[in-house]
């Protein structure tokens, strides 16, 4: 699966055959007579789209769950902690915090629904169950084509390795 900038690639290219598509329906209904009131099959629909080399359906752009994970105040969460895009429910809680000189240490929580939908996914499970977020939880996780990194609040950012050292261009949110 691309990073964002890929997936808004494949989204783009999705939205051009989608002209494809709609002149290839026009044409079968054009073949079938084109003016007044037209009945046409789904199977001759279906024939005109193969014949154009378009699918049937459209395709999704696949979006992996912890890209939708993190909060942003920037991406469209409203007063609850909901993202009114995806609909995603957020929970930040603070469990434990100091304060003098050891104010900006914190133990806090995140619970993210879009991480416990996705509990299945090995790797989206954290120390406390289904759907929470720790630092406990933050890590690099690193193969030959990217570095991972997993955020305390389930949120991954990931770096494609394109360099002979694993030198990088920009991250992908």
């Amino acid at each position: 699966m691309d990073g964002l900038f890929g997936q808004y690639r494949r989204w783009m290219g999705l939205n051009d055959a989608d002209v494809t598509w709609l002149e290839a329906v026009g044409r079968a209904f054009a073949a079938a007579g084109g003016t007044g009131s037209v009945k046409l099959a789904d199977v001759a629909l279906e024939a005109g789209l193969r014949a154009a080399g378009v699918s049937v359906t459209r395709e999704d752009i696949q979006v992996s769950s912890p890209t939708l994970s993190g909060i942003d105040p920037a991406t469209g969460y409203i007063e609850d902690p909901v993202n009114s895009a995806t609909g995603n429910f957020v929970l930040p809680e603070t469990d434990l915090a100091f304060g003098g000189p050891s104010q900006e240490l914190v133990i806090s929580r995140m619970y993210n629904s879009t991480l416990a939908a996705a509990h299945d996914e090995p790797e989206a499970c954290g120390v406390l169950g289904p759907g929470w977020s720790t630092i406990l939880d933050q890590r690099l996780i690193v193969t030959d084509e990217q570095a991972r990194w997993v955020r305390d609040d389930g949120r991954e950012i990931v770096f494609p390795l394109t360099g002979r050292n694993g030198a990088s261009g920009s991250p992908h949110c």
